[in-house]
Order: structure tokens, then sequence, then C-alpha cells
């Protein structure tokens, strides 16, 4: 399929980087609308990049050590000083997916640590599930990018615990509970 830029401006969140970036690169000052930058699209966050909307990325540890140009292991013996040093180079919010899981907003000196990760996100092609959560509930206009982040990362608990019941699951399992985790959460 075509697209534009015109198209993107559009719409109203956008999840870029699972299955791989777009032919013609991402311009994310073009971005007028909250961003979810995951696999594939954090390789250009190497150096800052200006962005016009609210914007998190969502490394694993290894993603995160090339943000950084280190080694993972680094990144693992201390997940709150990486996490800080990420969101000093990118100047955005970052979700260091690991357990825990640890999210920081940029011009904030809170970080929040998700306990609730549980090994049914530890399987290949969970993170892009995340990331379509994110973008959902972003996608959804909200009053706050922080709230609607925060709200994505509860939404994620509840589904990753029903799963936890399960046992095996892959990642699209994920999408067959989605209905019952919000029943859960209502």
């Amino acid at each position: 399929t075509k697209w534009s830029w015109s198209d993107i401006a559009q719409e109203s969140a956008i999840v870029v980087g699972c299955g791989g970036l777009p032919k013609a690169g991402m311009r994310y000052q073009a971005c007028f609308v909250p961003l979810v930058v995951d696999a594939e699209a954090l390789k250009a966050w190497k150096k800052p990049q200006k962005t016009s909307s609210p914007c998190i990325l969502t490394p694993h540890p290894g993603e995160a050590a090339k943000i950084l140009v280190t080694e993972s292991s680094k990144i693992q013996k201390n997940r709150l000083k990486s996490l800080d040093r990420l969101v000093k180079k990118t100047g955005q919010a970052v979700y260091l997916k690991g357990a825990p899981g640890l999210l920081k907003f940029p011009k904030s000196n809170k970080f929040y640590v998700n306990l609730s990760i549980n090994p049914v996100f530890s399987k290949a092609g969970t993170g892009d599930v995340l990331s379509g959560i994110l973008g959902g509930f972003l996608a959804q206009r909200p009053d706050s990018f922080e709230d609607a982040i925060i709200s994505g990362l509860i939404f994620q608990s509840v589904v990753g615990e029903i799963l936890r019941e399960k046992r095996a699951s892959i990642a699209t399992d994920q999408l067959n509970v989605f209905s019952k985790a919000f029943s859960l959460l209502s």
C-alpha cells in the first residue's frame, strides 16, 4: 500500500518499528501525534531525534545497549541508571522492558517499576503486542500521555496474569484475552 506523510498526519497515534521500518524512513519531526517506537525504529535513537509530539521508546536490554553504545550485561547490571541514561540521551519517555519493567518520563525525577512482569512476556512478539497496546491507548486521544502509557502497562499486566494460568502461550494469545482483561478492569 502506498502512503504519504499527509496520510500519517491524520492518524491519532503511530506505532513504528514492529515489522521493520518504512522504506521512506521515519521523519519524527513530521509526526504531530503520539508515537510508540520499538524494534527496528529504535536504531535511529543512537543520536537524539526531534519530535513534534509525545513519544515513548520501548527497548529491551539489547536494544537499550545499542542506543547507549554499551553491552546488554551493563544495562542489566544497573537498570535504573540505564533507564535514566536512556531518557537523558533520547529526551523521550522510555519503558525498559525486562524484569522488572521500568518507566520514566522526561523532565521527571520519578520512575515507575512494573513488578507484574511474568514469563509470558519473554516470548518473541510480545513486545510488538505491547507496542500495539500502548498505541491503542494513545489513539483514544487521552488528556494525559503519561496516564495513557501507565494504563496500557496496567492492561498488559492483567493480560499477562490471565495467560499465566495457561500451560503455554505465544504472543498472539494475548489478543484472545483482551476482552476478559478489559472486563476485569471495569
